[in-house]
């Protein structure tokens, strides 16, 4: 009698038509997958963006950029190391980290200031318009001094007067400084000296020296 013949093995026995079907389907399966890697979600791009946008307005607010003018000279403080003994001369400075340094930004340039009463015109000039000086003469007698005098900030004393008087400079220093010179120069003349020719011309030349002194 004729051997049986062994069980059909399913997996040796698979027709051509069945490993053509499966491999098309492997190879559609296969191109679907990369065709999603390779391709960006709407998602993923509003994402990117935020990223971008918040990167642009920390670099923004990192870097500051400060221009000093021509007339102008600048103390520069920072957080960790207060007033910089360095004064900025006049260009654009990019400062990093912008957020912890401050710029200070004064005019050098010549400014006029008067104690008078009389308004003289000039709107550069700044001071008491209303404001003239009453002193008392050697002789007792009330004299009324005008005054006009030119002033800048000089770059060697930029640092010192940032700390002690960084606004109302005429206010808290010129104007102190003016009514003492003025009474203590005043008071040693009569009112007729004063008013004299030779006497006025004394008066607001040593008024002059003591000024430069101080």
């Amino acid at each position: 009698m004729p051997s049986a013949l062994p069980p059909r093995n399913r997996r040796n026995n698979t027709n051509l038509d069945d490993l053509g079907y499966n491999y098309g389907y492997s190879k559609q399966i296969n191109k679907e997958t990369n065709m999603n890697n390779n391709s960006t979600s709407p998602v993923k791009l509003i994402v990117s963006g935020i990223l971008l946008i918040v990167a642009l307005i920390i670099t923004i607010m990192t870097f500051k950029v400060v221009t000093i003018e021509g007339n102008q000279l600048g103390i520069l403080e920072t957080w960790g190391g207060g007033v910089q003994a360095d004064i900025l001369q006049p260009k654009t400075y990019f400062l990093f980290p912008g957020w912890s340094k401050t710029v200070f930004k004064y005019d050098a340039s010549s400014q006029v200031f008067v104690m008078n009463d009389k308004d003289d015109g000039q709107e550069t000039a700044q001071g008491r318009r209303s404001g003239a000086y009453v002193v008392q003469s050697g002789d007792q007698q009330d004299m009324r001094i005008s005054s006009r005098i030119q002033w800048r900030r000089l770059p060697d004393k930029i640092i010192a007067l940032h700390k002690y008087a960084p606004t109302d400079v005429e206010e808290r220093l010129i104007l102190p400084v003016l009514q003492n010179v003025i009474k203590n120069r005043a008071t040693l003349l009569t009112a007729l000296e004063a008013y004299s020719g030779a006497g006025l011309v004394k008066l607001q030349s040593d008024i002059l020296s003591d000024l430069q002194r101080n």
